[in-house]
């Protein structure tokens, strides 16, 4: 696969972490991956919103501002290796305002336009679509603690904000992945049929819909 930079987004459940670890596991890429776990407000969040969600979020931010500047001098070295990342710095850009009151969305902009470091744009952006009905099954299914409780119409909201941005994304080479219908981490032929799909990309803008 011809790409030294790989990044893939999308919501909660979507598949982001399970598709970046077959895709580096086969191309022997470098892994990037989210940590969510280590973000000390993870557990209060879904417990208190209004109290935590900031707090969550300014502490992701200060991670993605070191992550970009690390990633950005690593680009640059010719000893460079190919990297896929299950997560995009341009999430930062309109995702938390799912989360936060108006307010607060308006200082965390402002932090995030001063924080915020110039990051490499991948070669590749995969975003996986999915929808909120799917989303809730596969986060049930995972059982994870801190994904238990959350907020009515957070998912739609989620949902809404990434097909949104996603819709007039043009700053890098884009395969977009409804994947309601496809399982790459149980099903090994839904794994080969996407990775053609990539490889056989012609332009800025490719889909992937497999129908049942």
């Amino acid at each position: 696969m011809n790409y030294r930079y790989i990044a893939i987004e999308g919501p909660h459940g979507a598949g982001k972490t399970a598709l970046a670890q077959k895709l580096a596991e086969r191309y022997q890429m470098s892994l990037l991956l989210e940590d969510s776990q280590q973000n000390p407000f993870l557990t209060g969040l879904y417990q208190n919103r209004r109290q935590y969600a900031l707090p969550y979020q300014l502490h992701i931010l200060l991670q993605r501002g070191v992550c970009a500047s690390e990633l950005t001098a690593q680009v640059e070295s010719e000893t460079f290796t190919p990297r896929i990342a299950d997560f995009a710095f341009n999430r930062e850009v309109f995702l938390p305002q799912v989360m936060l009151e108006e307010p607060e969305w308006l200082l965390y902009r402002a932090l995030q336009q001063k924080v915020m470091p110039v990051h490499p744009v991948p070669d590749l952006m995969i975003y996986l679509q999915a929808s909120p009905e799917r989303l809730a099954k596969r986060i049930a299914q995972r059982a994870l603690p801190h994904e238990r409780d959350f907020p009515d119409g957070y998912l739609k909201a989620v949902v809404t904000a990434y097909s949104e941005y996603f819709h007039s994304y043009d700053a890098a080479a884009l395969m977009i992945v409804n994947t309601d219908n496809i399982d790459f981490v149980a099903n090994p032929d839904d794994f080969e049929l996407l990775l053609a799909r990539i490889q056989e990309m012609r332009g800025p803008r490719s889909y992937f819909n497999k129908s049942i």
